[in-house]
């Protein structure tokens, strides 16, 4: 990944700053921060493409939390939660940075100006590899994503 990266000027150079130990603080706040502001807009975009759209008619209604009396119970829906949810979280936001990671490996991968009979193969390659990937993360997303309700439809109804 890291020789991936260093291909990229522009990230060559953010990657350069940082091995250094003369890296200060401010920053790697920087990178923290825009990193968490980065993770929050996918969380935010993931939630409206999966539960608002895709799977809209496969969400928790507010109906099914009013059986959560018990201590027992509630832990259980946590552990649904850490168990299927948040995987079905990080798979979908994963699967809105793939075809941005994609467009990036082309852009610096590919120049215009270089087609051939074996780059246009290998773009073909790539865009196939990239299109599998795509495939099995958003599987993945809403199989997690349909675990965490029928698990938590079950704990909620005592069964």
């Amino acid at each position: 990944m890291f020789l991936l990266l260093s291909w990229d000027s522009r990230l060559s150079y953010l990657i350069q700053e940082f091995i250094p130990s003369e890296s200060d603080f401010g920053s790697i706040l920087n990178v923290i921060v825009l990193s968490l502001i980065l993770g929050l807009i996918l969380n935010a975009i993931r939630w409206a493409l999966y539960e608002q759209c895709f799977l809209r008619k496969s969400r928790l209604s507010s109906g099914h939390f009013r059986n959560l009396t018990d201590d027992e119970s509630i832990r259980a829906i946590e552990g649904t939660i850490d168990e299927n949810f948040r995987y079905h979280q990080f798979y979908g936001s994963s699967s809105l940075i793939v075809p941005l990671f994609l467009i990036y490996i082309f852009s610096i991968t590919f120049p215009l100006n270089m087609f051939t009979f074996w780059s246009v193969i290998n773009i073909f390659l790539v865009c196939a590899a990239f299109l599998l990937l795509e495939i099995v993360i958003v599987f993945a997303s809403v199989t997690s994503f349909l675990r965490y309700v029928n698990r938590s439809i079950s704990i909620m109804k005592g069964g």
